[in-house]
């Protein structure tokens, strides 16, 4: 039995059910299929700046999302610990202390320190802080590209006079390459220009982690009380007819779906228009929990802690992240290079091996034996993507044998509009404003 739909959001995420409220408030009919195969890249939703915490807000109120509208409930502060070569950076809530924390580690990366002294006493940052907040209370209410040519130049001017400009770009682009994980999820070596001022500040702002389960929660509620229908299955098979899909398949006893128009908001190597860039390579998830007795793990509470080595950028395991879940655990979360044949079973000795020298150095673990027994590992569902030699973009449109499907976009977060998640919110809801 066939069942109609003005629209299909395939994968459940924060953007996804904001924008089923919002269109089931403009009186259309939606179905979101939670598909348990894709990649919805989660966790770029869960640690925000202010800066996309006052966009979501604002989106909260110009939509009536009560659950947004006090976003404040569903976050805490969270600090930024980036263990670099061995190296902690211990990022907080002041711009300014994060600024001289990067200038003690990284001294090259910026001008003398009597000069960075000497901008931030004649308020440097008070000056950015209040032209952001004017920022963001005029967004949407002028063109995208007008706002981001505005933040772009904010930006800009507060970095100009603290960076040494003669710092190596070999150093400069591994750092970077470094950054545009933390603001983009994935990798990429070929920055755009309106990038790197957007990269090189966000770790520096006030940073918070969301509660994505509950908020996610409450997101549910409201778009099915809205009339909203959510299908947990699996989607087995699609069908096109010219340059437009008319039914897609889902496993259970719903079967044949149509719709008007289909968002992705996730991605699926499996999906038939789905179509690799010459060069990428993508890197699957490995995540799981450890217990540990060792009373240092409390000095982590409310910190996102994560490790790169410089010489791992894109290596088979570049890098790894962990934070405190409760007085005994920690989650943690890596990423290995997938190529044909690989198996994250494979990695897992020399993940194991990663994680238990970075954490025995910072006094987690005492011993081999007690990490062992504690720890619990297994393959995650996220993926990250990276592109080599060019900025990286997975298309918006999506086609068949070269031909453009016009009824089916791809929303997910590897379709970048540039300034990660902030970028990305406002891209996407701004044509509903």
């Amino acid at each position: 039995m066939r069942q109609g739909s003005n629209y299909i959001l395939v994968g459940s995420t924060l953007t996804s059910l904001i924008e089923g409220i919002v269109l089931l408030k403009k009186g259309d009919s939606v179905k979101i299929i939670d598909d348990p195969t894709l990649n919805l890249n989660l966790r770029w939703f869960g640690h925000i700046s202010f800066l996309e915490r006052d966009i979501l807000i604002r989106i909260g109120n110009f939509f009536n999302i009560q659950c947004l509208k006090d976003l404040t409930y569903y976050m805490t502060n969270q600090k930024l610990n980036m263990v670099i070569d061995h190296k902690p950076v211990i990022l907080g809530n002041e711009l300014r202390g994060n600024v001289l924390e990067l200038k003690r580690k990284f001294p090259n990366f910026f001008t003398d320190i009597t000069i960075v002294e000497d901008l931030f006493s004649k308020g440097h940052e008070e000056n950015l802080l209040e032209q952001l907040k004017v920022w963001t209370s005029r967004l949407f209410t002028e063109s995208t590209q007008d706002s981001f040519s505005e933040l772009d130049r904010l930006l800009q001017d507060f970095l100009s006079p603290l960076l040494n400009p003669k710092v190596s770009k070999k150093v400069s682009k591994k750092f970077h390459n470094f950054l545009s994980l933390l603001v983009h999820r994935y990798f990429n070596s070929g920055l755009r220009p309106m990038d790197e001022a957007f990269i090189f500040c966000w770790p520096l702002f006030e940073h918070f982690e969301i509660n994505f389960e509950l908020l996610a929660k409450e997101l549910r509620g409201a778009f099915i009380e809205l009339g909203g229908e959510i299908i947990n299955e699996k989607i087995l098979d699609w069908e096109f007819d010219r340059s437009q899909a008319r039914l897609l398949l889902v496993d259970g006893f719903r079967g044949l779906l149509s719709f008007d128009r289909l968002h992705l908001h996730g991605h699926n190597e499996t999906y038939p228009f789905h179509h690799p860039q010459k060069g990428m390579r993508t890197y699957k998830s490995v995540e799981g929990t450890l217990k540990t007795d060792r009373t240092w793990l409390k000095n982590y509470d409310f910190f996102r802690v994560i490790h790169l080595s410089t010489q791992q950028v894109g290596t088979n395991v570049p890098f790894w992240e962990w934070s405190v879940i409760s007085s005994d655990t920690l989650k943690f979360q890596c990423f290995y290079f997938s190529h044909e044949g690989s198996k994250a079973s494979f990695y897992y000795p020399k993940i194991k091996q990663m994680i238990f020298e970075d954490l025995h150095r910072q006094f987690i673990v005492s011993s081999r034996e007690e990490f062992e027994a504690g720890l619990d590992i297994r393959e995650g569902r996220e993926r990250l993507l990276g592109l080599e030699g060019k900025p990286f973009k997975y298309p918006r449109s999506v086609s068949i044998q070269g031909k453009t499907i016009t009824n089916i976009s791809y929303n997910g977060s590897f379709n970048s509009y540039g300034r990660g998640l902030l970028g990305h919110l406002t891209g996407h809801f701004s044509p509903y404003l």
